[in-house]
């Protein structure tokens, strides 16, 4: 509305208004209903694509179906679990690793196993609920993320990095996103 910061970009129409769907219908072909998102993955032949935390495998699974999977590097928390999703074949997955605090920065005097010269687009579906019951503490993981992704892309000069959030939207607004991210200068490009 009036009140939201960002500069949403909207087209006035002259004719009556039509009150669109309260949900739009999901789509039977999934590579229609992903373009979006695909949009924003490097297309030259050089870059990776970076999925934080996913611990199930279900998102980097979802984009190996779509993308090169050899491009594509995946973390998760859990220890090494064997999958027999044949898409997962050629993707690089980095197990045990604590997001964000092992993935982004390593502790003092151990090496971050993650090519962060190779990244291009850091991918990370956020689930508040699963690092923190208490919105405070859920900010504090937020801020520590965007504070970490600032500090790598600056030391490594690695500023050609798409960072993509994924979330709900009312999370999104409580959790204040856009504004713990402009305080690391991160800005938002799309919504």
């Amino acid at each position: 509305g009036e009140l939201c910061l960002y500069s949403h970009v909207m087209r006035r129409q002259t004719a009556s208004y039509h009150f669109p769907p309260p949900c739009l219908p999901e789509e039977d072909d999934s590579s229609t209903s992903t373009s979006p998102l695909l949009d924003l993955f490097p297309t030259s032949s050089e870059g990776c694509i970076l999925v934080l935390d996913d611990k199930d495998m279900h998102f980097t699974s979802s984009i190996a179906n779509r993308y090169p999977s050899w491009r594509v590097l995946s973390t998760s928390s859990s220890s090494e679990t064997l999958f027999c999703d044949s898409s997962l074949a050629d993707v690089r997955i980095f197990w045990g690793l604590n997001h964000p605090y092992q993935t982004i920065i390593s502790k003092a005097g151990e090496e971050n196993p993650i090519p962060w010269n190779e990244v291009k687009c850091v991918l990370w579906f956020l689930n508040p609920d699963s690092y923190a019951e208490a919105p405070e503490k859920q900010k504090t993981i937020l801020q520590n993320f965007f504070e970490y992704m600032a500090i790598r892309i600056l030391g490594d000069a690695l500023y050609e990095i798409r960072v993509v959030l994924t979330m709900n939207n009312i999370t999104f607004s409580h959790l204040q996103v856009e504004k713990l991210a402009r305080d690391s200068f991160f800005f938002l490009g799309e919504s």
